[in-house]
Protein backbone atom coordinates (compact mmCIF):
# COMPACT_ATOMS: atom_id res chain seq x y z
CA UNK A 1 0.00 0.00 0.00
CA UNK A 2 2.74 2.50 1.16
CA UNK A 3 4.52 1.84 -2.51
CA UNK A 4 1.45 2.18 -4.44
CA UNK A 5 0.73 5.83 -2.18
CA UNK A 6 4.69 6.96 -3.37
CA UNK A 7 3.59 6.08 -7.04
CA UNK A 8 0.86 8.19 -6.52
CA UNK A 9 2.63 11.24 -5.29
CA UNK A 10 5.11 10.67 -7.80
CA UNK A 11 2.27 11.07 -10.37
CA UNK A 12 0.88 14.25 -9.21
CA UNK A 13 3.54 15.77 -8.67
CA UNK A 14 4.81 15.01 -12.12
CA UNK A 15 1.24 15.66 -12.98
CA UNK A 16 1.61 19.12 -11.51
CA UNK A 17 4.63 20.07 -13.12
CA UNK A 18 3.43 19.15 -16.82
CA UNK A 19 0.42 21.09 -16.02
CA UNK A 20 2.46 24.12 -14.74
CA UNK A 21 4.58 23.79 -17.97
CA UNK A 22 2.06 23.86 -20.25
CA UNK A 23 0.28 26.93 -19.06
CA UNK A 24 3.89 28.52 -18.81
CA UNK A 25 4.09 27.34 -22.52
CA UNK A 26 0.03 28.65 -23.22
CA UNK A 27 1.07 32.20 -21.45
CA UNK A 28 4.63 32.04 -23.47
CA UNK A 29 2.97 31.57 -26.54
CA UNK A 30 0.55 34.31 -26.45
CA UNK A 31 2.42 36.58 -25.73
CA UNK A 32 4.68 35.77 -28.25
CA UNK A 33 1.73 36.03 -30.69
CA UNK A 34 0.65 39.26 -29.21
CA UNK A 35 4.29 40.76 -29.88
CA UNK A 36 4.08 39.65 -33.29
CA UNK A 37 0.86 41.10 -34.14
CA UNK A 38 1.88 44.54 -31.94
CA UNK A 39 5.17 44.27 -34.42
CA UNK A 40 3.18 43.43 -37.38
CA UNK A 41 0.45 46.41 -36.87
CA UNK A 42 3.69 49.37 -36.60
CA UNK A 43 4.90 47.93 -39.44
CA UNK A 44 1.89 48.32 -40.93
CA UNK A 45 1.77 51.81 -39.59
CA UNK A 46 5.20 52.42 -40.19
CA UNK A 47 4.76 51.69 -44.11
CA UNK A 48 1.08 53.66 -44.77
CA UNK A 49 2.73 56.78 -43.13
CA UNK A 50 6.14 55.97 -45.52
CA UNK A 51 3.84 55.72 -48.12
CA UNK A 52 2.01 59.29 -47.48
CA UNK A 53 4.83 60.46 -47.64
CA UNK A 54 6.30 59.30 -50.75
CA UNK A 55 3.35 60.43 -52.53
CA UNK A 56 3.32 64.01 -51.12
CA UNK A 57 7.08 63.88 -52.35
CA UNK A 58 6.22 62.83 -56.20
CA UNK A 59 3.66 65.23 -56.72
CA UNK A 60 6.87 68.27 -56.41
CA UNK A 61 8.29 66.47 -59.33
CA UNK A 62 8.72 68.36 -62.85
CA UNK A 63 7.06 65.88 -65.45
CA UNK A 64 7.78 65.58 -69.15
CA UNK A 65 4.74 64.50 -71.21
CA UNK A 66 5.64 60.79 -73.17
CA UNK A 67 3.15 61.69 -76.22
CA UNK A 68 6.28 65.00 -76.72
CA UNK A 69 8.94 62.43 -76.26
CA UNK A 70 9.25 61.07 -80.17
CA UNK A 71 12.09 59.47 -80.06
CA UNK A 72 14.27 57.09 -77.71
CA UNK A 73 17.09 60.24 -77.91
CA UNK A 74 14.44 62.25 -77.20
CA UNK A 75 13.85 60.41 -73.61
CA UNK A 76 17.64 60.17 -73.41
CA UNK A 77 18.07 63.78 -73.50
CA UNK A 78 15.35 64.15 -70.38
CA UNK A 79 16.62 61.35 -68.38
CA UNK A 80 20.06 63.35 -68.29
CA UNK A 81 19.39 65.27 -65.71
CA UNK A 82 19.65 62.23 -63.28
CA UNK A 83 21.58 62.53 -59.99
CA UNK A 84 24.28 59.73 -60.33
CA UNK A 85 25.67 58.42 -57.29
CA UNK A 86 28.03 55.05 -56.31
CA UNK A 87 27.79 52.36 -53.70
CA UNK A 88 30.49 52.44 -51.31
CA UNK A 89 33.93 51.63 -53.15
CA UNK A 90 32.34 51.39 -56.50
CA UNK A 91 33.12 54.25 -59.52
CA UNK A 92 31.28 54.95 -62.73
CA UNK A 93 32.23 56.44 -65.89
CA UNK A 94 30.82 58.83 -68.28
CA UNK A 95 30.37 55.82 -70.53
CA UNK A 96 28.50 53.93 -67.53
CA UNK A 97 26.16 56.64 -67.39
CA UNK A 98 25.61 57.23 -71.12
CA UNK A 99 25.08 53.11 -71.61
CA UNK A 100 22.57 53.23 -68.70
CA UNK A 101 20.42 55.95 -69.53
CA UNK A 102 19.98 55.16 -73.18
CA UNK A 103 19.11 51.34 -72.22
CA UNK A 104 16.07 52.92 -70.05
CA UNK A 105 15.51 55.34 -72.82
CA UNK A 106 14.85 53.10 -75.50
CA UNK A 107 12.86 50.93 -73.05
CA UNK A 108 10.44 53.95 -71.78
CA UNK A 109 9.98 55.00 -75.74
CA UNK A 110 9.54 51.45 -77.18
CA UNK A 111 6.96 50.37 -74.36
CA UNK A 112 5.35 53.73 -73.70
CA UNK A 113 5.84 56.46 -76.52
CA UNK A 114 4.69 54.53 -79.30
CA UNK A 115 1.81 51.75 -79.52
CA UNK A 116 3.14 48.77 -81.89
CA UNK A 117 3.83 45.48 -79.76
CA UNK A 118 5.61 44.48 -83.01
CA UNK A 119 8.14 47.14 -82.84
CA UNK A 120 8.21 47.11 -78.93
CA UNK A 121 9.37 43.16 -79.03
CA UNK A 122 11.41 43.72 -82.24
CA UNK A 123 13.19 46.45 -80.41
CA UNK A 124 13.56 43.77 -77.18
CA UNK A 125 15.14 40.65 -79.40
CA UNK A 126 17.35 43.23 -81.24
CA UNK A 127 18.83 45.54 -78.51
CA UNK A 128 20.09 41.90 -76.70
CA UNK A 129 17.19 40.53 -74.93
CA UNK A 130 15.18 37.14 -75.26
CA UNK A 131 11.55 36.43 -73.68
CA UNK A 132 11.58 34.85 -70.13
CA UNK A 133 11.38 30.68 -70.00
CA UNK A 134 7.92 30.03 -71.18
CA UNK A 135 6.61 27.92 -68.40
CA UNK A 136 8.84 29.83 -65.67
CA UNK A 137 6.32 32.72 -67.56
CA UNK A 138 3.13 31.25 -67.47
CA UNK A 139 2.90 28.90 -64.84
CA UNK A 140 5.20 30.37 -62.35
CA UNK A 141 4.81 33.99 -62.74
CA UNK A 142 1.24 33.31 -62.94
CA UNK A 143 0.84 35.17 -66.30
CA UNK A 144 -1.11 32.01 -68.25
CA UNK A 145 -3.89 31.93 -65.15
CA UNK A 146 -3.66 36.40 -66.05
CA UNK A 147 -4.36 35.40 -69.71
CA UNK A 148 -7.75 33.05 -68.79
CA UNK A 149 -8.54 36.18 -66.57
CA UNK A 150 -8.63 38.14 -69.65
CA UNK A 151 -9.64 35.69 -72.68
CA UNK A 152 -11.47 33.41 -71.11
CA UNK A 153 -8.90 30.32 -71.60
CA UNK A 154 -5.13 29.70 -71.05
CA UNK A 155 -2.47 29.85 -74.15
CA UNK A 156 -2.72 26.82 -76.13
CA UNK A 157 0.48 25.36 -76.64
CA UNK A 158 0.77 26.23 -79.93
CA UNK A 159 0.52 29.84 -79.19
CA UNK A 160 4.31 31.85 -79.20
CA UNK A 161 5.69 34.28 -76.06
CA UNK A 162 5.35 36.96 -79.15
CA UNK A 163 1.46 36.33 -79.56
CA UNK A 164 0.63 35.54 -75.89
CA UNK A 165 2.42 39.31 -75.38
CA UNK A 166 0.83 40.85 -78.26
CA UNK A 167 -2.31 39.70 -76.99
CA UNK A 168 -1.44 40.99 -73.33
CA UNK A 169 -0.60 44.73 -74.68
CA UNK A 170 -3.75 44.85 -77.14
CA UNK A 171 -5.84 44.41 -74.10
CA UNK A 172 -4.21 46.45 -72.19
CA UNK A 173 -4.52 49.46 -74.98
CA UNK A 174 -7.97 48.69 -75.12
CA UNK A 175 -9.33 48.13 -71.44
CA UNK A 176 -6.15 49.27 -68.66
CA UNK A 177 -7.93 51.78 -65.83
CA UNK A 178 -5.85 54.93 -66.03
CA UNK A 179 -3.91 54.16 -62.83
CA UNK A 180 -2.11 52.01 -65.45
CA UNK A 181 -1.73 54.48 -68.46
CA UNK A 182 1.52 56.30 -67.99
CA UNK A 183 1.49 59.85 -69.49
CA UNK A 184 4.78 61.72 -68.30
CA UNK A 185 8.05 60.82 -66.84
CA UNK A 186 9.77 63.08 -64.27
CA UNK A 187 11.39 65.93 -66.16
CA UNK A 188 14.09 66.77 -63.79
CA UNK A 189 16.48 65.63 -61.46
CA UNK A 190 14.32 65.76 -58.02
CA UNK A 191 12.61 62.30 -60.08
CA UNK A 192 15.37 60.56 -61.66
CA UNK A 193 18.52 58.40 -59.78
CA UNK A 194 20.93 56.88 -61.30
CA UNK A 195 23.36 54.69 -58.07
CA UNK A 196 25.98 52.56 -59.40
CA UNK A 197 27.18 49.14 -57.75
CA UNK A 198 27.63 44.87 -57.81
CA UNK A 199 25.28 42.70 -57.31
CA UNK A 200 26.18 38.07 -57.07
CA UNK A 201 24.91 35.87 -58.96
CA UNK A 202 25.22 33.66 -55.88
CA UNK A 203 22.12 31.93 -55.15
CA UNK A 204 20.85 33.36 -51.38
CA UNK A 205 23.85 35.05 -51.18
CA UNK A 206 23.51 38.43 -48.66
CA UNK A 207 25.20 40.33 -51.09
CA UNK A 208 22.58 39.64 -53.78
CA UNK A 209 21.06 43.32 -53.15
CA UNK A 210 21.23 45.43 -56.07
CA UNK A 211 22.32 49.18 -55.97
CA UNK A 212 19.19 51.48 -54.44
CA UNK A 213 17.75 55.02 -55.81
CA UNK A 214 18.96 57.50 -53.87
CA UNK A 215 18.05 60.85 -55.27
CA UNK A 216 16.77 64.08 -53.35
CA UNK A 217 13.07 62.72 -52.86
CA UNK A 218 14.32 60.70 -50.21
CA UNK A 219 14.43 56.73 -49.28
CA UNK A 220 10.35 56.67 -48.43
CA UNK A 221 9.47 57.99 -52.37
CA UNK A 222 11.96 55.50 -53.26
CA UNK A 223 11.99 52.56 -51.92
CA UNK A 224 8.40 52.29 -50.31
CA UNK A 225 6.31 49.69 -50.40
CA UNK A 226 4.22 47.75 -51.72
CA UNK A 227 6.14 46.67 -54.29
CA UNK A 228 5.54 44.69 -57.73
CA UNK A 229 7.64 43.00 -60.01
CA UNK A 230 7.43 42.20 -63.29
CA UNK A 231 10.02 40.78 -66.19
CA UNK A 232 8.96 38.95 -70.00
CA UNK A 233 12.15 39.57 -71.55
CA UNK A 234 15.86 39.05 -69.92
CA UNK A 235 19.56 39.98 -70.96
CA UNK A 236 20.39 37.23 -73.71
CA UNK A 237 23.45 37.04 -71.61
CA UNK A 238 21.98 36.27 -68.14
CA UNK A 239 25.03 35.11 -66.16
CA UNK A 240 25.23 31.47 -65.54
CA UNK A 241 27.20 31.85 -62.30
CA UNK A 242 30.94 31.44 -63.59
CA UNK A 243 31.06 34.99 -62.67
CA UNK A 244 30.24 35.76 -58.69
CA UNK A 245 30.10 39.51 -58.99
CA UNK A 246 28.67 41.68 -62.06
CA UNK A 247 28.64 45.25 -62.00
CA UNK A 248 24.54 46.67 -61.19
CA UNK A 249 23.11 50.07 -61.86
CA UNK A 250 19.62 51.18 -60.39
CA UNK A 251 17.44 54.03 -62.26
CA UNK A 252 14.61 55.20 -60.51
CA UNK A 253 12.29 57.30 -62.39
CA UNK A 254 8.93 58.91 -60.79
CA UNK A 255 6.37 58.15 -63.61
CA UNK A 256 2.80 59.83 -63.66
CA UNK A 257 -0.44 58.21 -65.14
CA UNK A 258 -3.31 59.00 -66.73
CA UNK A 259 -5.52 59.45 -63.41
CA UNK A 260 -2.75 61.84 -61.71
CA UNK A 261 -1.14 59.15 -59.50
CA UNK A 262 2.36 59.12 -59.26
CA UNK A 263 4.68 56.46 -58.61
CA UNK A 264 8.14 55.31 -58.87
CA UNK A 265 9.70 52.45 -61.68
CA UNK A 266 12.51 51.18 -61.09
CA UNK A 267 14.96 49.46 -63.65
CA UNK A 268 17.76 46.93 -62.56
CA UNK A 269 20.40 46.52 -64.70
CA UNK A 270 23.59 44.90 -65.19
CA UNK A 271 26.43 45.22 -67.30
CA UNK A 272 27.25 42.46 -69.91
CA UNK A 273 31.62 41.67 -68.31
CA UNK A 274 32.92 42.02 -72.08
CA UNK A 275 30.93 43.28 -74.32
CA UNK A 276 30.47 46.18 -71.44
CA UNK A 277 26.64 46.72 -72.44
CA UNK A 278 24.18 47.57 -70.00
CA UNK A 279 20.51 45.53 -70.40
CA UNK A 280 17.71 46.07 -68.36
CA UNK A 281 17.22 42.75 -66.04
CA UNK A 282 13.29 43.54 -64.38
CA UNK A 283 11.43 46.75 -63.22
CA UNK A 284 10.05 47.44 -59.59
CA UNK A 285 7.01 49.48 -59.45
CA UNK A 286 7.33 51.22 -56.30
CA UNK A 287 3.79 52.75 -54.53
CA UNK A 288 2.08 49.65 -56.24
CA UNK A 289 -1.78 49.52 -55.83
CA UNK A 290 -3.49 46.00 -55.63
CA UNK A 291 -4.85 45.98 -58.91
CA UNK A 292 -1.40 47.34 -60.71
CA UNK A 293 -0.84 45.73 -64.00
CA UNK A 294 2.64 46.50 -66.16
CA UNK A 295 4.28 44.78 -68.46
CA UNK A 296 7.61 44.67 -70.03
Amino acid sequence: MEIVVKHWKRWAICAVAVAAAMTWAMVRRSSQELSQQVAAEELRASEAASLERAILAYQAVPMASLPDLISPDAVATVLQAARVDDDEGQSHTESDVLGVTNAVAALLYHRYAQADPEVYIRWRLQAGYVFVDRNKLLVASGEGASYEACFGHRPSDDQTLNEVFRDFWNYQINNAALHNRPVAVAGASLGQSVVFGTRSTVPGAKINRRPKPRGDLGNDAWNVRPAAFTRWFTPAFNPDGSEQTLRAATYGIVVQYADGSRRPLVFHLTQHSTSKQWLVDWITIRAARADTAEMY
